[in-house]
């Protein structure tokens, strides 16, 4: 069983919002909010909020949204990286991860524990309201969680943080109590609620919502669509009252126009910063992102059904000049698709490194064997897929074209990207090796190896009845056991299957004004913000 080590407040700090390299949001039309409810402590930040003050522990935060365009602010949407500063912040969830070790931690549940494969109990916070005031309770955790995981009137992304396959039942067996079954076992199930934002009763159940209302420190404020938002401290918060009286989100899409609202006063972080706008000092924060950019191979097509022809391209792509060339403060070589925190990470396998040579005769010998190495080949990358990735794309073109093969370079919009990551493949296509960054902050290799390695995943290449088997046997074991299997299967892969061939790992940029500190930690990447974790000097 897990516990809470505290009393009414956390062991950990409450995180929010997700701080994502790359913004998608759903297409829900957006209605401009009314005033926040519940009592604010900083009413007058809604208008605006002015960091160079002195005394104000109001924030701006500069985010690389577009101007002009609507934000998905649907708590159930959270997946697509849309609720930005309201994750942990204004909504909760039933449990949370340490930042540092990605344990499970409580949050709104207090303990848990799996009474058998198919079934958990969760004990809940007492005396926790919503910011309508609504009681937080069983009743409310199932109205949540069904809203967001079991309804068919709408589409939320965050039921992609389940296991594929998994549908969840939960009952109010008392107040404070809360049972929930799964079809099948689902040995991380505390794991993926970590994710599920709970609101509150009074959300509408078959409509999405721009006015989310959580149990979280700080209440929905005012939105100016396409262009900022603000949310505003809670003083009926169960928790530690944060320092931070209120959080202004701005739009600014350029790089150093974000890095420039900092470096005037009129903003307190920008996030996603490009290296040339880096300070050099204490102001400049390096975010672990969790996250890997790499290439799909297309084993479906030749000359790539020839395993030697993968394997030349893992060998022609100099990933340490690239990374330390082009990348220098934010990106490190990569050998594997999931980064070392993930359970799905092999200790003691490291890609083959640069060697032209290597390639060149991987490349001749299957050539000698009748494979037509000089079919045309497309290499695919989505427009500014992160700062530096279109000057990566066409580094890599120039190694694949050094070891022989005949590639052309493509940048595509995101739409048009998507086309080609997702199954079914365009029928007919050119043998397409697909640029993509993946991001895992969970802890664990289900959402990783589903999508790019098995066989019914959504984005892979692979399909290896003897990788199938071993995940299949991860996914349905716990702890070490678990490790162990995904390991074994992420191995298989690397070295029989080669349709992965990571490049780099990814970390983030943020810059800072001097008035605050924050130390940005995995979370903050991709779902979460630290809104309490920001102190003032």
């Amino acid at each position: 069983m897990h516990t809470a080590r505290l009393g009414p407040t956390r062991a950990l700090p409450v995180l929010g919002a997700i701080l994502a390299l790359a913004l998608t949001g759903c297409s829900n039309t957006q209605q401009s909010p009314t005033a926040s409810v519940g009592t604010s402590s900083s009413s007058s930040s809604q208008t605006s909020a002015n960091p160079s003050s002195s005394g104000n522990h109001d924030i701006v935060i500069a985010i690389p949204q577009a101007q002009g365009a609507a934000l998905d602010l649907e708590p159930c949407d959270s997946e697509n990286g849309g609720p930005l500063v309201l994750r942990h912040n204004v909504i909760q969830s039933l449990t949370d991860l340490d930042p540092t070790t990605l344990a499970v931690t409580p949050l709104l549940a207090t303990a848990w524990k799996q009474t058998n494969p198919t079934t958990w109990t969760f004990t809940l916070r007492d005396g926790v309201t919503f910011h309508d005031g609504a009681k937080f309770d069983a009743a409310a955790a199932v109205f949540g969680i069904n809203r967001s995981l079991n309804n068919t009137k709408i589409a939320c992304s965050d039921t992609a943080k389940v296991g594929a396959g998994i549908k969840l039942t939960p009952t109010a067996i008392s107040t404070t109590e809360l049972q929930i079954t799964t079809n099948v076992p689902d040995p991380i199930l505390d794991r993926e609620l970590s994710y599920i934002d709970l609101v509150s009763p009074n959300t509408p159940a078959d409509k999405l919502t721009d006015k989310p209302i959580g149990t979280g420190p700080y209440t929905w404020g005012t939105n100016t669509i396409g262009q900022s938002f603000v949310i505003n401290r809670w003083d009926g918060y169960w928790g530690t009252k944060p320092a931070v009286t209120s959080a202004k989100v701005i739009f600014r899409p350029d790089n150093s126009v974000r890095a420039a609202v900092v470096k005037t006063g009129e903003a307190d972080i920008a996030t996603n910063i490009a290296a040339q706008d880096a300070t050099g000092d204490s102001q400049t924060k390096v975010v672990p992102l969790g996250s890997v950019f790499g290439y799909r191979l297309p084993i479906q097509s030749a000359p790539f059904t020839d395993i030697r022809v993968r394997q030349a391209v893992e060998y022609a792509i100099d990933k340490a000049s690239i990374t330390k060339s082009l990348l220098s403060l934010t990106g490190t070589p990569a050998d594997q698709l999931v980064v070392s925190t993930n359970n799905g990470f092999v200790p003691d396998y490291k890609a083959p490194t640069f060697d032209i040579e290597k390639a060149k005769s991987l490349l001749a010998a299957a050539k000698a064997d009748g494979v037509a190495t000089d079919t045309p080949i497309d290499l695919v990358g989505m427009l500014a897929q992160f700062p530096g990735s279109d000057e990566v794309e066409q580094a890599v073109q120039q190694n694949l074209q050094q070891a022989g093969f005949t590639v052309k370079l493509r940048i595509v919009d995101a739409e048009e990207w998507k086309k080609l990551l997702f199954k079914p493949f365009p029928p007919g296509q050119t043998p397409t090796i697909l640029g993509f960054k993946h991001d895992n902050t969970s802890g664990d290799a289900s959402s990783s190896f589903t999508s790019y390695m098995s066989t019914a995943g959504c984005c892979a290449s692979l399909s290896d009845p003897a990788f199938d088997a071993l995940f299949t046997k991860g996914l349905a074991a716990a702890g070490s056991e678990r490790a162990s299997l995904f390991q074994q299967a992420a191995s298989l892969e690397y070295i029989a299957g080669v349709t992965i061939v990571p490049v780099a790992n990814l970390t983030g940029l943020w810059l800072v004004s001097k008035r605050i500190s924050v130390t940005p930690d995995i979370l903050n990447s991709k779902f979460r913000f630290p809104l309490e974790d920001v102190t003032f000097k």
